[in-house]
């Protein structure tokens, strides 16, 4: 779903997802477009998901309350969200302080069958991309090596918000 204020704009977007043809009858494409429509049971479970969403968000953030009240240590930090917006706590990112290795608490944590994985590869380093001028990224470097996304489903009990808690904690230990 598309919103916006401005006419043009969604006019525009309308024409690019629609394979942005200028002839129909004669598929005359002036620009590159795409078939980004969705089919009529599509938007309805978007709809759907829609009415839900203040649920989701709640839930959402009562766990990651929980993940931050209980991790906060001498070892990790669970990553604020910026205090001038409402976040929908979209994903938790646990920053390792210190003296563990992401790569060993992420199979750790999946060896006790926890999902986690590692940030988004950074795009200086994607193969499309390693050519292209990039500028005073070293916390980007710093931050990829100590950070791991941990499970932020909607539909995570109080019960397996702990379980993530008790095994995370159990191996500063």
């Amino acid at each position: 779903m598309l919103v916006s204020n401005n006419n043009g704009l969604l006019d525009k977007a309308k024409y690019l997802s629609t394979q942005a043809k200028d002839d129909e009858l004669n598929y005359i494409h002036n620009e590159i477009g795409y078939n980004y429509r969705m089919t009529n049971v599509q938007a309805a479970i978007g709809l759907a998901q829609l009415e839900k969403l203040e649920e989701f968000i709640s839930v959402k953030k009562e766990n990651y309350k929980l993940f931050k009240e209980n991790l906060d240590n001498e070892y990790f930090k669970m990553l604020d969200f910026n205090d001038n917006i409402r976040p929908n706590y979209w994903f938790y990112s646990l920053f390792i302080k210190k003296d563990i290795d992401k790569n060993y608490l992420i199979k750790y944590l999946n060896d006790n069958n926890i999902q986690a994985r590692p940030i988004w590869g950074l795009i200086h380093k994607q193969k499309p991309y390693t050519k292209n001028q990039n500028y005073n990224i070293e916390k980007a470097e710093y931050y990829s090596g100590r950070i791991v996304n941990i499970p932020c489903s909607s539909n995570l009990k109080k019960e397996d918000v702990m379980y993530v808690i008790d095994t995370i904690n159990s191996i500063i230990k």
